[in-house]
């Protein structure tokens, strides 16, 4: 199993796409953060040798993300 457990700041920008912020982030400027398919293909790599795989977002904004 895998499991990814991400919580903390997050936003949508003006596309509303999903930004986990680092504290190099900022909600005027999410990009120096992670942005939602990042954080997914840490769970969805096909190298991964697990059958199951988990991502857990805790943030603000994580709602649909």
């Amino acid at each position: 199993m895998v499991l990814v457990f991400v919580a903390g700041h997050g936003m949508r920008n003006d596309a509303n796409e999903y930004w986990f912020l680092t504290p190099s982030a900022s909600f005027d400027d999410p990009y120096d953060g992670i942005e939602r398919d990042t954080l997914e293909k840490l769970v969805t790599w096909d190298r991964l040798n697990a059958r199951q795989r988990v991502l857990l977002i805790d943030t603000c904004h994580s709602g649909s993300a």
